[in-house]
């Protein structure tokens, strides 16, 4: 399945959590932020590696002195991955939701042809349906490959029009409706828009009196067809940081000059950290000294910040 773009963001949820009720303004930050990160995972995970995860959360140094123990307890780790339990299991949920919707769609596809079927062979159209000229050029050419469904036009919109979510002026989208979608692949168009439309009210949280009637949706649904959704709004991290460059290194604590940042980082102290080097002296750290020091320095230059300090 290819990936989405988007997940469920459910705020009350999120609010009312406790583990999230416990960390600071930057451990909540990093903990979304890995969230979207592990979200663009093909497997919906991220590197269970402390200093790779203090560089993507943007934590730095307060990931390994302590930061990580409360955003950690939110993912579990597997194969050298770590994964978000809840990240999961709304990965599975579109994956069901697509593959329901497919199936619905053959389904419902057979039943329109087995009508026709029935209708061609009885001699007579349904009751209740009325065949009009096509004098459409461009919906006759499409006729030619894909078939019609003049016959079941009354069961087809009464099935999308249970879809929509502010069902108001059904005469009027009726109307749009039969003048727009003619053929089987109108009809797979148009669910495939109802859906994308669905989706992005649903990631806008659009309240229900806020989204256009149903009469109004059925006149445009085709901007909805290769629709692409605005930008994220920024986040007020996003604004701070355009607003105020970083003058100092997170690392090192040094001057920064134009052109040497990373992140909040000087160029050097990145490289050193990828490394595995104290980001001071750039001498070589052993195991021994990673697992003593808990940072990016090695015990020598540790010691000598902390008189310094």
């Amino acid at each position: 399945m290819a990936k989405s773009p988007a997940f469920q963001f459910y705020p009350g949820d999120w609010l009312s959590s406790e583990k999230v009720m416990l960390m600071s303004p930057a451990q909540e930050g990093a903990y979304i932020r890995l969230l979207a990160i592990a979200w663009g995972a093909e497997d919906c995970g991220l590197p269970d590696d402390d200093q790779k995860l203090a560089i993507l959360s943007r934590l730095g140094e307060g990931w390994l002195n302590g930061g990580s123990s409360v955003v950690r307890q939110c993912f579990f780790s597997e194969g050298g991955r770590i994964y978000n339990a809840r990240l999961l299991e709304e990965r599975k949920k579109q994956k069901e939701w697509k593959e329901k919707s497919a199936a619905g769609g053959r389904k419902s596809g057979k039943v329109r042809r087995d009508k026709k079927l029935a209708g061609a062979k009885g001699g007579s159209e349904m009751v209740g349906t009325k065949r009009e000229p096509n004098t459409n050029s461009s919906s006759s050419s499409s006729s030619s490959s894909s078939k019609d469904i003049t016959t079941c036009v009354d069961d087809a919109f009464d099935i999308l029009w249970k879809k929509y979510p502010r069902r108001l002026g059904r005469k009027e989208a009726f109307r749009h409706f039969k003048a727009s979608v003619k053929t089987e692949d109108d009809l797979v168009a148009i669910n495939a828009a109802l859906d994308t439309f669905k989706a992005q009210m649903d990631i806008e949280a659009r309240a229900p009196d806020k989204i256009q009637h149903g009469s109004t949706w059925f006149n445009n649904w085709r901007d909805w067809i290769s629709y692409e959704p605005p930008p994220a709004p920024k986040t007020p991290e996003d604004v701070r940081r355009e607003r105020q460059r970083p003058t100092h290194c997170g690392m090192c604590g040094k001057t920064l000059a134009e052109g040497e940042l990373v992140g909040d980082y000087h160029k050097l102290c990145s490289e050193r950290v990828e490394q595995g080097k104290c980001t001071r002296c750039g001498k070589q750290r052993v195991a021994k000294e990673v697992r003593m020091s808990h940072s990016f320095l090695c015990p020598e230059c540790n010691e000598r910040q902390s008189k310094e300090g």
